[in-house]
């Protein structure tokens, strides 16, 4: 990534792109230790958040579209992180479940985050930090309207 902010056109927009990009390779390096890629990470990081979740609710939660979502699930159950479980009171919704593999990893998997987040962190004084935290929870509010 360069050192500088992009200087012309939609700088907003080509700014936050390059932002995601760097955080994509960060999130891999992370990913590549347990042999998922950045999308199935993304996957088991959600459920770790929250157990169970419909197929289609992880799929937002992560930013994919239900319908072309299926093949990480398919990855994730095939390398055996997730297991799909039919829900009880809805014969059509499947939930996606945390497997013994994906919890015995889990305090590696939470501590190699934490150490992302510190590199982040060490980069910006505490007012800085928190002006970037208030800057992402109005972004994220534009997605949710």
């Amino acid at each position: 990534m360069p050192e500088t902010l992009i200087p012309h056109g939609n700088v907003l927009m080509a700014n936050l792109w390059q932002t995601l990009q760097c955080l994509q390779k960060l999130h891999l390096v992370i990913a590549r230790k347990y042999q998922l890629n950045v999308a199935e990470w993304h996957c088991v990081c959600a459920l770790y958040h929250q157990d169970h979740q419909a197929t289609s609710d992880l799929a937002r939660t992560i930013g994919w579209v239900p319908t072309a979502f299926t093949p990480i699930i398919d990855r994730l159950e095939a390398k055996g992180w997730i297991m799909r479980v039919p829900d009880v009171q809805d014969r059509r919704v499947v939930r996606l479940a945390l497997t013994a593999l994906a919890h015995e990893h889990r305090s590696h998997i939470l501590k190699d985050t934490a150490a992302v987040q510190k590199v982040i962190r060490t980069k910006l004084n505490a007012s800085d930090y928190q002006t970037l935290l208030d800057m992402l929870k109005a972004l994220q509010t534009l997605a949710l309207e």
